[in-house]
């Protein structure tokens, strides 16, 4: 990867991630192509760059590295200390600085498919929320100083009351080259984990009574693949 192709590269490889993970209980060495794959995504001027993209960009860079520090750590615990100081210290501000109080996500919206990428970013935020309870870091439950509700709840929340709009999408803020406001399959599944993690089943706060009945139609569908 050193000196070759371009920083938008590494966005390809996020499944990685979720394939090291998937084999993490076996007992398998961590392997050396995984140690230097790993040294170069911290140190690489293209992988440097990539971190660095304040869009979907950098939160798949952090899924991938994320989910090799998990697998790793399974034969070195003290990565566990560096996984936690990368989530403190790039995860976080990255959470606050991409999506807005409102829950919107201005680098999508800036796409000529914002919608699309404003659920694909998303997906992104769903997996690290995943990732970093592994190190017993709470995604979930980040809030801007000002907000009542976490950042993650107000993205989710501002998707759903945008798809649910009669018509879908009356008021989506940009242009959208597909104009289709409908939640894709592979996306509706996002919406249970998310319901999960804040336990709107049983909360009874207006918010939470919206997001219920959001996600049964989004079950009743049949389109979720949970």
């Amino acid at each position: 990867m050193r000196g070759m192709g371009t920083k938008e590269g590494i966005l390809d490889l996020w499944p990685l991630a979720i394939l090291l993970q998937s084999v993490a209980g076996l007992d398998l060495d961590n392997s050396t192509e995984v140690n230097d794959y790993t040294e170069s995504l911290r140190t690489s001027p293209l992988s440097i760059a990539e971190r660095q993209s304040h869009n979907n960009h950098g939160v798949f860079y952090d899924v991938q590295y994320l989910g090799i520090l998990s697998f790793m750590m399974r034969t070195n615990s003290s990565i566990r200390d560096t996984a936690r100081m990368y989530l403190q210290e790039t995860t976080i501000p990255r959470l606050l600085d991409q999506i807005t109080l409102e829950g919107a996500q201005p680098k999508e919206l800036a796409r000529k498919t914002s919608w699309y990428y404003s659920f694909f970013a998303l997906r992104g935020w769903t997996y690290l929320a995943a990732q970093a309870s592994f190190f017993d870091v709470d995604l979930w439950a980040v809030k801007h100083d000002e907000a009542k509700v976490p950042v993650l709840q107000s993205a989710f929340t501002y998707l759903l009351r945008h798809a649910f709009s009669s018509p879908p999408g009356r008021n989506w803020p940009v242009f959208d080259q597909k104009k289709d406001f409908r939640i894709e399959s592979q996306f509706r599944d996002l919406f249970f984990y998310a319901a999960e993690a804040y336990k709107v089943q049983e909360r009874h706060d207006s918010l939470s009574v919206e997001w219920q009945r959001w996600v049964d139609v989004i079950a009743s569908s049949g389109s979720s693949t949970r």
